[in-house]
């Protein structure tokens, strides 16, 4: 339910349904014809709208406009009665890929007041830049519902939305708007749905919001609302959901609100005092965020005391050991969040719940025994990020549910054993250890298991040839263990695969040749192992759809096949600290997800993945600086091939790849100047050209790479004056060392420099010819001083030779003892 009225848009849509029956029933006879000037009025509109994907083009000129998209007429009289201009969720498209094409932005435009008769209009999902949400929407006195949730406007709400009386749904939520509630929100007495959560309002809420006799559903949630609850709201009587969460009111929580019995939804977030919420008997989902609940007792017998509470969500909370499972019953209870809420070893509940989360405690007991034995029910476990020890060794994990995590605990011994009905397992960062053997092998049934994350423990030994047996996994992460050997075929049996990390072991032999089949891969991570010979050319061909190769930390060698090339959606490519030579590939602009600036999470990497990826991606290391960017991979595109043995020039078509964020070509062997128009690479953040032999002047466009945050082109042969640019400047002098002949702030200034090295280039040259005067002279004398005696005098020439002679003498007798 979250940002948005589906409590009651149901009942809602069923009661325009009622009054449209007669009209659709007469459709069958007839078509009818839309008003000219109401056609003009909606293809105004489209014209000031922004529609990448052409959704609106039945919009034209010569057609009936109700027979066009998203509009609905009325079938008498042919006047347009609603828009239907949201945009649908991603899941409807097979994913995020194309949402945000999917898109409408732009203008809402004033031509929507000649639709004198529009009583139902909606605009949510789309992006409006942070435009204010138009005033004149606020004199459509005929709208009975207006959704513009989740649309991007900013600003505050308009004066006049205050004055549409006849307003039963409105529904404003996720948007950028600012400002306070007025009092004249009284004047809505209509609503049945009010959603104004996840903005930037604030003030108090005006009392007259208890005016609203009529509401079934209030959001006001994730905002900066201050001051006091108004006990009004314990007037709305007929309320079923109620947000009051994340905000910063303050005081206590109104007992009115007791009142509320048909109140089916509460979220509040910051009263400790809950003795009114045994009243509340109808009260099936309740979420008490971030409060300090270790002062405060009997609370939780006042919650099992609630006959219909189905979901309890403790986000946050302290509780501070007062947790005692065993003295409650909560049997109607199914599904309990109890995540970051200060459990510390109390026991883990043996209610029969349907979805349990206690992650992110400071849990140190062992799992009892019996707990596997109620587990059956659960869909969904998580008991993650604690310090639960024991092992598993012979337990078999059997969840109806299909989702346990039990990573980042101490959890030793050798894996357990996993039932048919998991689909996705995540044991990682613990302590397992030994052969996996006897996970993958013991049965001979196929296993119904979708994600496998076995990462950071101490697993070892070869992975056994047991794959067939585990045809739906889509996700698998051996990442960080001490597995060895070669990759067994088997692999290539695994149909669905689309992200494989075996990160941080030690496997070897060339790349694995069953990846030829995996043309369905998004992510493949092999680095840090001993893989060894050449990348071969199969692997932009056959691996076409990747979006993230990662083969960094192993011993490939050869050039960069320039098939990869033709991996027109690689966002990172690691080919990093290998033997590779050669050149980059001159085909390298055809990587086409990194040639346009994208500021968009969905744009790439589905966002229904990101959990997935944040398990199966390692974080962007780049110059001993870590970017953990898993979080929203679809921003992200990098190529780093650092600490390799290439060669040759930076090819210039390597600066159309103006989405590029981090590149890093250090520690090679390239040559040549760095091209001109590298300032085209506008989204780059991170460049290191150091330790190469590029020479010539830093390109002034470099100045325009105003995103930059890392820089290196140290230990080159630069030279010249670095170009003046905020940006640049702002770098250490570390930045640019080693470039003898470089020079501008933030080394030494140019003009200095030069006079400098002038003063002592005359200082040098007149040293230089009074050195070898001086030298010339002292050995000429030195010369003859000696040998003229003995070419003149017999005597010195008698004395010199049997000086020489005892000097032998010695020397042969030292060696001889």
């Amino acid at each position: 339910m979250d940002g948005s009225c589906n409590i009651v848009v149901v009942v809602f849509l069923w009661l325009l349904t009622l009054s449209n029956v007669d009209l659709c029933i007469c459709r069958t006879s007839y078509e009818v014809q839309c008003l000219p000037s109401e056609r003009d009025a909606l293809l105004k509109m489209k014209s000031h709208l922004s529609d990448p994907s052409n959704r609106l083009t039945s919009w034209s000129l010569h057609a009936n406009c109700c027979s066009w998209v998203s509009v609905v007429c009325h079938n008498i009289t042919g006047h347009v009665l609603e828009l239907h201009l949201t945009t649908p969720p991603p899941l409807q498209f097979g994913g995020d890929d194309l949402y945000e094409t999917l898109m409408f932005g732009g203008e809402v435009h004033s031509s929507l007041l000649d639709l004198k008769h529009l009583n139902y209009l909606d605009l949510s999902s789309n992006y409006f830049g942070g435009m204010q949400i138009p005033g004149f929407l606020g004199s459509m006195k005929s709208l009975t519902y207006l959704n513009l949730s989740h649309a991007g406007f900013g600003g505050s709400i308009p004066l006049q939305f205050w004055n549409l009386s006849n307003l039963i749904y409105l529904d404003l939520g996720g948007n950028y708007l600012e400002g306070s509630i007025p009092h004249q929100i009284g004047n809505l007495s209509n609503l049945i749905c009010l959603n104004l959560s996840s903005n930037v309002l604030e003030g108090s809420i005006p009392h007259q919001i208890g005016k609203l006799s009529n509401l079934q559903y209030l959001g006001l949630g994730g905002n900066e609302f201050n001051g006091s609850i108004p006990r009004q709201i314990g007037n709305l009587s007929n309320l079923q959901y109620l947000d009051l969460g994340y905000n910063q009111f303050g005081g206590s929580i109104p007992h009115q609100i007791g009142n509320l019995s048909n109140l089916i939804n509460l979220h509040l977030g910051y009263d400790e005092n809950l003795q009114w919420v045994s009243a509340l008997s109808s009260l099936q989902h309740l979420e008490l965020s971030y409060l300090n609940l270790s002062n405060t007792f009997g609370w939780l017998q006042d919650l099992d005391s609630l006959p219909s509470l189905r979901e309890l969500h403790l986000l946050g909370c302290d509780l501070n050991h007062h947790f005692e499972p065993s003295t409650l019953n909560f049997s109607s209870l199914a599904i309990l969040h109890l995540s970051d809420s200060e459990l510390g070893t109390s026991l883990i509940p043996n209610w029969h719940l349907q979805y349990l989360d206690i992650s992110d405690n400071k849990i140190r007991d062992s799992i009892p025994t019996w707990f596997w034995g109620i587990a059956g029910n659960l869909y969904y476990l998580n008991l993650s990020h604690n310090h639960i020890e024991g092992e598993l060794s012979n337990t078999l994990i059997n969840c109806s549910s299909r989702v346990v995590d039990l990573s980042s605990n101490k959890l030793h011994g050798q894996l357990p054993y996993v039932s048919q009905n998991v689909a996705f397992l995540d044991l990682s960062s613990n302590w397992f250890s030994g052969s996996i053997t006897h996970f993958l092998c013991h049965k001979q049934e196929e296993m119904g298991l979708r994600f496998l994350n076995l990462a950071s423990n101490n697993l070892s030994g070869k992975v056994p040839d047991c794959w067939a047996r585990w045809p739906y996994l889509v996700v698998v992460n051996l990442g960080n263990n001490h597995f060895t050997g070669i990759l067994q075929t088997s692999m290539s049996s695994l149909p669905l695969l689309k992200m494989l990390n075996l990160r941080n072991n030690s496997f070897s032999g060339n790349l694995p040749s069953f990846l030829k089949n995996r043309n369905s891969l998004d992510s493949l991570d092999l680095g840090e192992n001993q893989f060894s010979g050449m990348i071969p050319s199969w692997v932009g061909q056959s691996l076409s759809n990747l979006k993230i190769l990662v083969l960094r930390s192993n011993k490939f060698s050869g050039p960069i096949p320039h098939q990869i090339c033709d991996m027109s959606v690689l966002q990172i490519l690691d080919l990093a600290h290998n033997e590779l030579t050669g050149y980059i590939p001159k085909c390298v602009n055809h990587l086409s997800a990194m040639l346009v600036i994208n500021n968009s999470l969905e744009s790439y990497i589905p966002l229904t993945k990101i959990y997935a990826l944040q398990l199966v991606v390692e974080p962007l290391l780049l110059k001993e600086r870590v970017y953990d960017y898993s979080s929203n991979l679809g921003l992200i595109t990098s190529i780093d091939l650092s600490n390799n043995e290439l060669s040759g020039e930076i090819p210039t078509k390597l600066t159309r790849l103006k989405g590029l964020h981090f590149l890093n070509l250090s520690n090679n062997h390239f040559v040549g100047q760095i091209p001109q128009n590298i300032g085209n690479m506008k989204s780059l953040e991170t460049m290191d050209f150091s330790r190469n032999h590029l020479t010539g002047e830093i390109p002034p466009s470099m100045s325009k790479l105003s995103f930059l945050s890392m820089l290196n082109l140290s230990y080159n042969n630069l030279m010249g004056k670095i170009p003046t640019g905020t940006q640049i400047q702002s770098f250490e002098a570390s930045s640019f060392v080693g470039n003898y002949d470089l020079c501008g702030p933030p080394l030494n200034s140019c003009s200095s420099n030069s006079s400098s090295n002038k003063e002592e280039e005359v200082h040098h040259v007149k040293g230089i010819n009074w050195f070898f005067v001086s030298m010339a002279f002292g050995f000429i004398v030195g010369f003859w001083a000696v040998v003229g005696p003995l070419l003149y005098s017999s005597s010195w020439k008698y004395a010199y030779f049997q000086f020489i002679d005892r000097m032998w003498y010695k020397l042969q007798y030292r060696c001889c003892w």
